[in-house]
């Protein structure tokens, strides 16, 4: 899995040039869903558009609520993607 749609395809150009068979071999998957990376990869990339605006609500809500007084659940907080 790519960090984004750009070293995803990184990954599917390294493994066409060591002859690795996608998907029979390799899955890869990229991030941000951009139509650019993803239908013009060889062969085209699948990605995940991540929910962003949730995961910076999240990411802001969660230290406010320490500088409170509260707590945070230890568990992990998933942000399902938007597609």
């Amino acid at each position: 899995m790519g960090c984004s749609d750009s070293p995803a395809q990184q990954i599917l150009t390294a493994c066409r040039l060591n002859g690795l068979a996608i998907p029979d071999e390799v899955a890869v998957i990229g991030v941000d869903n951009d139509p650019l990376y993803c239908e013009l990869s060889s062969p085209p990339l699948s990605s995940v558009m991540p929910d962003t605006r949730a995961s910076g609500h999240k990411a802001a809500a969660l230290p406010h609520e320490l500088m409170k007084g509260g707590q945070i659940p230890t568990q992990a907080h998933v942000i399902p993607p938007l597609g």
